[in-house]
């Protein structure tokens, strides 16, 4: 089963928050696991290390070797509001997903101990 995601909603947010000051802090208020993509995920981290270091942030001083250039400035929205409830609400879904498999799981131990 692939958990709901949505790779370009991750991009746009990332590439808008790395050119608008005003999408950067609506950005920040997430939590890493917002971010279902490991590379967009290890983005809104290294971006919000730098904000918290006050260090520059754009593509460059945010990108290393660890991150491939994914090209985070080619998206862009100017609905960052609904791309964020967007994100939490994919985020939500996983959370439960996720709660339910553990305790089909937890069910299926019990079941075996019997």
């Amino acid at each position: 089963m692939k958990l709901p995601s949505d790779d370009n909603v991750e991009k746009a947010l990332l590439g808008t928050a790395l050119v608008d000051e005003n999408a950067l802090h609506k950005v920040l208020e997430l939590h890493p696991s917002d971010f279902f993509y490991n590379n967009n995920r290890k983005i809104f981290q290294r971006i919000k290390e730098h904000y918290d270091k006050n260090l520059p942030i754009d593509s460059l001083t945010v990108s290393d070797s660890d991150v491939q250039d994914s090209g985070y400035l080619s998206y862009f929205t100017h609905d960052v509001d609904g791309y964020i409830k967007i994100l939490q609400g994919k985020r939500k879904v996983r959370d439960i997903i996720q709660a339910c498999h553990a305790t089909i799981q937890q069910a299926g131990e019990c079941a075996d101990a019997e």
